[in-house]
Parts: C-alpha cells; sequence; structure tokens
C-alpha cells in the first residue's frame, strides 16, 4: 500500500525549530528536555506526544514532506541525515506547528504507537541570510510500531553531527 501524504509544502521555521505537537503536548520553549537522554538530536522525542525537530535553516521557509505509512518503509539514498525515535499518537488532535504558534497544519494520525524516520537533505548547503528558498529539504515518515530506542540510522552533515553532539551532551 503506497504511503498517504499528510503534507508535502513549504513551511515556515523559526530558531531551526519545528515541532509535532499532539492534545496532550505543546511547545513550551524547553528544548533540552525534549533531547535529554537521546543520542540524536535532530528529532527530540523525550517528552511524550511531541516531536521537536531541528533543521538547517535558521528562518525562512524550508521543503516538509510528511508520510503515513502502514509498514516500515525503505530508507532512499537521496536522504542524507536519517533518524529514528518511538511516537505515541493519544487519538486527539496532532499538528505540525511552526515557531511561535505562526502556523499549524493537522495531521490526520490515528492513536496509537509509532516508529517516526525523519530524514534530511541539504543540511550543509544552507547559506544563512539568502533572500534564496533554502535548500534543505525534510522527510518525516510514520509508521505503526512497537516502541524501541531511538538512533541515528544516517549521518553525514556537519549540521547534523553538531546536534548529535549537543544532544549527547546533556
Amino acid at each position: 500500500m503506497p504511503a498517504e501524504v499528510l503534507l508535502d509544502q513549504d513551511v515556515f521555521v523559526a530558531y531551526g525549530q519545528i515541532y509535532v505537537e499532539s492534545s496532550t503536548a505543546r511547545m513550551d520553549g524547553e528544548m533540552d528536555e525534549s533531547f535529554r537522554g537521546q543520542s540524536n538530536g535532530l528529532c527530540g522525542a523525550a517528552v511524550p506526544g511531541m516531536l521537536f525537530l531541528m533543521t538547517a535553516t535558521h528562518t525562512g521557509d524550508v521543503s516538509f514532506r510528511i508520510e503515513l505509512h502502514d509498514r516500515e518503509p525503505a530508507l532512499d539514498d537521496p536522504w542524507e541525515e536519517a533518524v529514528e525515535v518511538s511516537f505515541v499518537a493519544d487519538g486527539g488532535e496532532i499538528t505540525l506547528s511552526e515557531w511561535g504558534g505562526s502556523g499549524w497544519h493537522p495531521l490526520p494520525i490515528p492513536g496509537g504507537d509509532y516508529r517516526v524516520r525523519y530524514c534530511a537533505s541539504g543540511m550543509d548547503e544552507v547559506e544563512e541570510g539568502s533572500d534564496e528558498h533554502s535548500v534543505d529539504r525534510y522527510l518525516l515518515q510514520m509508521w505503526p510500531a512497537p516502541r524501541a530506542p531511538e538512533h541515528v540510522a544516517r549521518q553525514t552533515a556537519a549540521a547534523a553531527e553538531y546536534w548529535h553532539q549537543w544532544a549527547r551532551s546533556l
């Protein structure tokens, strides 16, 4: 069965952040809590019901796609970075939320346990201050799965390594 595409558009990020929030967990400004105890610094999943997603673009629009799968998808070659975490959807409203509440995108995800793969490409090619559309792009894939430890599946960019080292230092 093909993936259900929940979102495929440019989204606004600020401070290199965007979030998946549930009805029971909203971003409260505590970045460290989202990553504490993790080895990956791109997708914080330490706060139940929320994902804290890092981007290379500090402020601006980035290409973002979210897919819901019925089973684990293959990790495609074009993605230079990939991390995996567990996520529990509480059955309530889930959104992709832009920094500071500037925008949100409803995600129709049924309640249950999921595995999430957050992929990135072009993280080391971002030029801050450019008026051009950002070159980095992101993919969030979700599929039903029991909880499992988070891990870095693929890492090539210095920007990703910076965030992984930061998370491990918490």
